[in-house]
């Protein structure tokens, strides 16, 4: 049975997402789309400097050219990666194909940052081609072991990095986020272990695997007032507001509730999950004292999801 609702707003942008679930692999695609950098600890009398470019590699050594020496930077850019802008990313990993056993070390730890670039270009052979780039404040640590390590073209879950759902999330909130844009990562660390490049072979370059919830139905900017009619009715007010806002939420069944807020970088800023709301009307009043800005407001439920852009005053 359909339920009217008024929506109070000043300005409310909302998109309308049913829920499901799609899975993209996408490999890096061109020579320069991986690469390495020389960093801070190469030795200079073992060839190049801090911030050369290792051009023509078949091979990228995360970590360390050996185990304690020549410390690389990894640059990897992925393109092509059609996750539709809010969509809810469940999943996201690289996955390496292993190239050489000969100069495994460990303990190999890595740090995976994401560039904060929206679209960001391809690398070139200029000097700190990938240390140049903004990336993430936040970073995943990614131990990398297993047996696995010792067989060349291994390709499984010792090859593959720590959950980086956390870093793709903000790109996919980020203003000017549009699917089919580039993404890409900086890997660097301890250890040493030997992946394929792109160069190396084409079939067996890094890829980037990420699970999302896929987007449907329509975006739409409303002022003022709208009569909207929805099984399970969201609105938010007041917008704009000042120190708090309301989210009221009509269910006709008991459902889960995840309310979050991002800022414009995407920065997660405030989260609630209640499990198993009561059928009805589920009343939220935000806790975060917001600074003055625009903020984006995701309502999820058992069988959808919107997206609310509010304005703090």
């Amino acid at each position: 049975m359909k339920k009217n609702v008024l929506l109070m707003s000043c300005l409310i942008s909302t998109a309308t997402l049913m829920l499901g679930q799609t899975t993209l692999n996408i490999k890096v695609a061109a020579a320069l789309d991986d690469h390495m950098e020389r960093i801070a600890g190469v030795n200079p009398q073992s060839g190049g400097n801090v911030g050369d470019m290792m051009v023509g590699s078949t091979v990228l050594e995360l970590g360390n050219e050996t185990s304690t020496t020549n410390p690389r930077l990894i640059g990897l850019r992925f393109t092509g990666v059609t996750i539709p802008k809010f969509a809810t990313v469940m999943s996201a990993y690289i996955q390496f194909t292993v190239k050489g056993t000969t100069k495994n070390a460990d303990p190999c730890v890595m740090t995976i940052n994401a560039e904060t670039a929206v679209n960001p270009v391809a690398y070139t052979d200029n000097a700190m081609s990938i240390s140049a780039r903004a990336k993430s404040v936040g970073a995943i640590t990614w131990s990398v072991s297993g047996a696995t390590w010792l067989t060349v073209n291994s390709a499984g879950t010792d090859q593959r990095t720590s959950e980086l759902k956390t870093l793709v999330q903000p790109l996919v909130f980020a203003p000017g986020w549009v699917s089919g844009n580039a993404m890409a990562f900086q890997l660097k660390g301890t250890g040493s272990r030997e992946v394929y490049s792109y160069e190396g072979d084409p079939l067996k370059s890094a890829e980037l695997v990420v699970t999302y919830s896929v987007a449907g139905g329509t975006q739409t900017t409303t002022t003022g007032m709208q009569e909207q009619t929805k099984q399970n009715a969201i609105s938010l007010y007041p917008n704009p507001f000042k120190n708090s806002f309301e989210v009221n939420v009509k269910m006709e069944t008991a459902s889960d509730i995840q309310i979050s807020v991002y800022d414009l970088t995407g920065k997660l800023v405030e989260d609630k999950l209640v499990k198993q709301a009561a059928a009805g009307v589920f009343h939220y009043n935000s806790v975060s004292d917001l600074t003055p800005g625009m903020y984006f407001v995701k309502v999820k439920t058992n069988d959808k999801e919107e997206v609310i852009k509010v304005i703090s005053e």
